[in-house]
């Protein structure tokens, strides 16, 4: 019997992945001279959170040598607020409110995604979708990588339920 049916955020409930990617390329300053070249072979390459992203860029580019997670922490918010702007305009999948609707009275519901957690949780509010969940659950970093991530998310549901 089914209790609980688990949600992946981007390219699921909201329309996001194009979105986000592009965002990418709007991040950097042109005085930072980061081409979209790089940042597409980086892209190409690293597919986890945004910080192994900016790591991978600016490795490429040999910025902030030695201070780099200052620089990633400042562009990983400039990130998300790049991407919280696309959140507000609403990404939401035509179909997701129906199911979610449809769904929610008859199971419990969570979200497992990759995206930093506190990122996700703002966006599920701005979005309006918040109440039909049970629990929103996105990247740590402590877990290590996404997968690690996700999977640890997974255990937390089959905890709760």
């Amino acid at each position: 019997m089914i209790k609980a049916v688990i949600f992946d955020f981007d390219g699921v409930l909201v329309d996001s992945n194009r979105f986000k990617r592009d965002a990418w390329f709007e991040v950097f300053p042109e005085s930072e001279r980061i081409t979209r070249e790089i940042i597409e072979e980086v892209l190409g390459r690293i597919t986890q959170t945004r910080y192994d992203i900016l790591r991978g860029i600016f490795r490429v580019t040999g910025h902030a040598a030695g201070g780099e997670e200052a620089f990633i922490e400042q562009y990983a918010k400039r990130y998300d607020e790049l991407v919280q702007k696309g959140m507000a305009t609403g990404m939401l999948v035509p179909e997701a409110r129906g199911v979610l609707e449809f769904l929610a009275p008859r199971y419990r519901l969570y979200i497992n995604s990759a995206t930093l957690e506190t990122a996700l949780q703002d966006s599920v509010k701005m979005l309006g979708i918040v109440g039909y969940f049970d629990g929103v659950f996105g990247y740590h970093e402590a877990y290590g990588d996404a997968v690690a991530s996700k999977l640890e998310n997974g255990r937390k549901v089959l905890t709760l339920e």
